[in-house]
């Protein structure tokens, strides 16, 4: 007897230890995995070009830029038609203060997007936000019904498993459907070229669009 205790006493040992052992390498695993993870690369410093009665603060995209829109213009950001989120993760942050109530009429507020073309927008429009692709093949919804004058940080993440659109760090909406498209187009603020622009009313500031390849 005492020595099937014994051996059954040793056993029970090994095997906590080997559980042990197993969650330690988990544990010291786990930062490894993170820190292979692709990092974030920053779209920085390309050309601003502005269209109509847009403005810009910078020639330049820094986080410092602010647009201005009083409503038949543009902001476009230069050599980012590359950027191509149907097939890479990106993540665009941004702060919106509306000079309008929500309008029925849809306004742009971002994207890669030409009247007719299958591009991608967030659209603000009758108390919503949309996260949509041309004529809203594939879309992500969120209520949103915006005050004029109060500053929104608006956030897009398109993640390897889904999309989140979040507003002041709060997410309003997710969904495993990417509502992206293969377009060589550069990234517009405030509207975009086209006989139906969707102009903007309002001010975006504090832009930060990166991007970081799927890891599948």
């Amino acid at each position: 007897m005492r020595t099937l205790l014994r051996r059954f006493q040793l056993t029970a040992r090994e095997i906590a230890v080997g559980g042990g052992l197993v969650i330690l390498s988990f544990l010291i695993a786990l930062p490894a995995m993170q820190y292979l993870e692709p990092p974030w690369q920053p779209i920085r410093k390309n050309v601003i070009l502005t269209f109509g009665d847009a403005s810009s603060s910078e020639i330049f995209l820094t986080e410092g830029a602010k647009f201005q829109f009083p409503g038949n213009g543009y902001v476009e950001v230069q050599n980012t038609k590359s950027l191509q989120c149907l097939t890479v993760e990106c993540r665009f942050s941004l702060t919106v203060a509306f000079g309008s109530p929500s309008p029925s009429t849809a306004r742009l507020i971002v994207g890669q997007s030409f009247s007719g073309e299958d591009g991608w927008h967030l659209l603000s429009t009758a108390g919503r936000l949309l996260l949509q692709t041309e004529e809203g093949g594939n879309e992500v919804a969120a209520a949103f019904d915006p005050k004029p004058g109060q500053r929104y940080k608006l956030d897009i993440v398109r993640s390897e498993e889904e999309v989140r659109l979040s507003v002041d760090d709060n997410v309003l909406a997710k969904s495993k459907t990417i509502p992206f498209a293969h377009i060589a187009r550069d990234v517009t603020f405030g509207g975009r070229a086209g006989s139906n622009q969707m102009p903007f009313v309002g001010a975006i500031s504090e832009v930060q669009v990166s991007w970081r390849s799927l890891r599948h």
